[in-house]
């Protein structure tokens, strides 16, 4: 599994065929959510909710997320 932090946000891949379970907040100290998607997209992946420490991803998924401002 491979994880990159940007300025914003956080992109989460799993290119894996297996599940994976990043913990979060074991490598980043910062408080994460969901995007807030648009009608085209998935309203349950993009439901602007926030992140807890864990977060499971099926195989050969990513996910971004944005940083919430303290």
């Amino acid at each position: 599994a491979i994880y990159r932090e940007f300025e914003n946000g956080l992109i989460l891949v799993n290119p894996s065929l297996q599940v994976y379970t990043f913990d979060i907040q074991r490598f980043l100290p910062h408080t994460f959510a969901r995007l807030d998607g648009s009608i085209q997209q998935d309203a349950i992946t993009n439901n602007g909710s926030s992140v807890d420490d864990f977060l499971t991803l099926p195989a050969e998924d990513a996910i971004f997320l944005k940083k919430v401002k303290s």
